[in-house]
């Protein structure tokens, strides 16, 4: 193959596996959390200093 077609071939594939990588991080977090006996509940953060 030459240089043309492996970058033709590349984008599709790193697209797809950047998409996968997306999906796949808050499934490994879920069960990272499930497994370490953790609160699955979000966390709240208030914010109380003004930059003004």
């Amino acid at each position: 193959m030459d240089k043309k077609t492996l970058i033709r071939l590349a984008q599709p594939a790193a697209t797809t596996l950047l998409a996968l990588s997306i999906i796949s991080i808050p499934l490994i977090v879920k069960a990272s959390t499930f497994l370490e006996g953790g609160n699955t509940l979000p966390i709240k953060i208030k914010h109380v200093n003004s930059c003004a």
